[in-house]
């Protein structure tokens, strides 16, 4: 029985892939048995899924994906039986692959009959059939396709061989036996020593991470939430290895550490940045916005500055609802200041998630250093930047209630998908970041958060790229 994945999109598309074995490892880590290119294909997790052989064909199994595994477009939830034809998804905008399954088949005697399994050797046949063993020569006889009796009779005299046989069958399984236990034994220990040297990497990059982050003054202030929930995460992790037994749910602890070292690697290369330059020049430009509705609902999120004028870019779901219902109150208040200022709706674009405002007291203020000419030139892999007001007054303020100043925070993250329409960032947003700019290395805007992952907990972002941010004002 074999299966062959035909890659129908992602940077694999159009090779082909045929496996034999039980299971079928698939992912991007290295050891993985079906890999997807580790730079590109970032809609597959590092361990994204599994294909299991069964009695009659094989079923699909997500290990703990972050994107999830589909097929033929149904997210599964459990392990999922597959036919020929099938198409699998990785990720809901990931790679796809077509599978063709191939059961090989095998032609049994029939009850009662003289027919032998193909392969059998001369002879054996008759024997079955009620003939005499004798007319086949001892050497020739196939114990495999002989019939076996419900009892055995007593051995007569002179069946040495088949007394051999036996014997040597009894060794055979007490060896093989033998050998399961010690190769389990093997595979638990190589499992454990696995998660050891895992946990000792973390560790290692934990305290590089924690050195670095010591050298990061002024308003990094993401990157130390971010430590601290990878901290957070670390510790459940090596409190759940010091309660494993020897080879116990090594396999799913492997996977999460694995997840783990990639993001502190993420998160080094990120902490390389001089967030403080970019904080400095952009973040007196970053407002929180206060809206309030006709029917007393209130929400916050924030946007930035982009003409000494007072105009700032922000959500459209921000401050259109549908049908085209605007905020009964829009006030804004820059990073660092204490004055909420009025401001109204110039324009909604039609095209993509963002809202022009205008403030409607004079200027001059703060703007960002600059938008980027686009996008596209910000490759996967890169450390960015988002400033914002993530959970809005929920987060420190000086003051309380609406006598606060201002303090935006910046949290640093990774540009983890690059597309014409969509940004998609590796790095932290809640409530109130709709409408935060996000920064590329040398401090221009590439992009305007929207939203993010349902599942992630706020770990991936989604942001409109700067391409629709210059068209809505006037620059392009």
């Amino acid at each position: 029985m074999s299966v062959e994945f035909r890659v129908l999109t992602g940077s694999r598309a159009g090779q082909r892939e045929r496996f034999t074995q039980s299971v079928v490892a698939i992912g991007r880590h290295p050891l993985c048995d079906f890999r997807f290119d580790a730079n590109h294909d970032l809609d597959v997790s590092t361990r994204h899924a599994e294909l299991r052989a069964v009695a009659d064909g094989y079923v699909l199994v997500d290990i703990g994906s972050t994107n999830g595994t589909y097929v033929n477009g149904v997210r599964i939830s459990r392990e999922q039986r597959l036919a020929s034809g099938d198409e699998i998804w990785f990720g809901e905008f990931g790679p796809r692959v077509r599978v063709d399954i191939d059961i090989a088949k095998q032609t049994l005697a029939p009850r009662g009959g003289s027919a032998p399994l193909a392969g059998a050797a001369a002879g054996v046949g008759a024997e079955n059939s009620g003939q005499s063993s004798g007319d086949a020569p001892p050497a020739t006889r196939n114990i495999l396709t002989e019939t076996r009796p419900l009892a055995a009779p007593p051995l007569a005299a002179g069946d040495g061989q088949r007394t051999a046989v036996l014997t040597a069958a009894a060794v055979f399984v007490v060896l093989a036996a033998g050998g399961a236990y010690w190769l389990g034994h093997r595979n638990a220990r190589a499992a454990d020593a696995e998660l050891v040297r895992l946990t000792k990497a973390n560790d290692s990059l934990a305290q590089t991470y924690a050195d670095r982050m010591a050298s990061i003054t002024s308003r990094a202030a993401g990157l130390d939430s971010s430590l601290a929930a990878e901290e957070r995460e670390r510790e459940r992790m090596r409190t759940a290895l010091s309660g494993t037994g020897p080879g116990a749910h090594a396999d799913t602890l492997s996977r999460e550490l694995h997840a783990l070292e990639s993001r502190r690697h993420a998160m080094l290369t990120a902490a390389q940045v001089d967030y403080s330059s970019i904080a400095a020049r952009s973040g007196p430009a970053i407002a929180m916005i206060a809206v309030q509705w006709p029917d007393s609902s209130a929400f916050s999120g924030s946007g930035f500055n982009v003409s000494s004028r007072g105009e700032i870019v922000t959500n459209r779901h921000l401050v259109q609802r549908d049908g085209g219902a605007t905020p009964m109150r829009i006030a804004v208040i820059f990073s660092d200041t204490k004055a909420w200022l009025p401001a109204h709706v110039v324009r909604v674009s039609a095209a993509a998630d963002l809202a022009l405002l205008q403030v409607d007291v004079p200027g001059p203020f703060p703007t960002i250093a600059s938008l980027a000419p686009r996008a596209a030139d910000t490759p996967v892999g890169k450390a960015v930047a988002i400033i914002g007001y993530p959970l809005g007054t929920d987060t420190p303020m000086e003051g309380s209630g609406t006598q606060i100043i201002a303090r935006s925070t910046l949290v640093a993250g990774t540009v983890s998908k690059n597309l014409s329409d969509v940004l998609q960032i590796d790095a932290y947003a809640g409530q109130g970041s709709s409408g935060s700019p996000v920064f590329n290395t040398s401090g221009d805007v590439i992009g305007v958060v929207y939203g993010g992952a349902r599942e992630s907990a706020g770990r991936i972002v989604y942001a409109v790229p700067v391409d629709d941010v210059a068209a809505l004002v006037g620059r392009k």
